[in-house]
């Protein structure tokens, strides 16, 4: 779901989740602390973007960023490891990842007595992992949680690219009609669904005045009608 709005303002999330109570999974930009302090929603940290600090400080500090990066990757392993099964990935989560989040927190215990008074990339990397530690590890509670909003973050860029490349939506109305279309757009892609496909289902349809399915139920309903075609007499395999 897009929306593009003049500002980053933590007023304007809030006014999105209204009436929302689940997690909602986030980098540490402080406007989202409006979410935990305004909504009744669970502010979650994105693991990735902890990741990141380590990462573009590893040439200043090998040693100590290889060590909490090879614990971090196996925090992403373990939710590989379970596929798409929700099940598995409880499982998984509560044998292999709590274990490995209390040697992540004993290691960044440990180092952060050796960066205690360093104002340095280290030291605030490893006391922004720390100072958010309840945020980082809902995820071990809410199998709903993911590690990372990368797939949001990656969807954010073809906005952003196309932005610059027409300069942007002009008025109100353009920028309201270009979200619905990413949203469209980003929907069907998520289900693999041809967007084209979907827009000339959406058009036949609204022309014909009839009400229009989004696009994971038009993908059950195709689905569904090959299914019946298959099962009638005589069908071919």
């Amino acid at each position: 779901y897009y929306r593009f709005e003049p500002s980053r303002s933590g007023k304007i999330i809030v006014e999105m989740l209204k009436g929302y109570s689940g997690p909602v999974l986030s980098d540490e930009f402080a406007g989202y602390n409006r979410v935990k302090n305004e909504t009744s929603c669970v502010l979650c940290y994105c693991w990735a973007h902890a990741r990141r600090n380590f990462y573009e400080i590893l040439e200043n500090h090998p040693e100590d960023c290889v060590a909490i990066l090879l614990l971090i990757d196996e925090l992403f392993s373990v939710e590989r490891e379970a596929g798409k099964s929700f099940e598995k990935l409880k499982i998984l989560r509560e044998q292999k990842s709590r274990v490995l989040t209390e040697m992540i927190k004993a290691w960044l215990e440990e180092k952060n007595l050796k960066y205690l008074l360093s104002e340095d990339e280290m030291g605030k990397s490893i006391r922004y992992l720390l100072g958010h530690w309840k945020e980082f590890t809902v995820f071990l509670e809410d199998i709903r949680v993911p590690l990372s909003n990368n797939h949001a973050e990656r969807s954010l860029r073809h906005a952003v690219l196309g932005r610059k490349n027409f300069n942007g939506s002009k008025t109100i109305n353009g920028a309201d009609v270009a979200a619905d279309h990413y949203t469209i757009i980003e929907t069907c892609k998520l289900v693999k669904l041809d967007p084209a496909v979907y827009y000339r289902y959406l058009v036949d349809t609204n022309n014909a005045g009839g009400a229009v399915l989004s696009p994971l139920r038009y993908t059950w309903w195709v689905w569904e009608q090959k299914k019946a075609a298959r099962a009638e007499p005589g069908a071919q395999a």
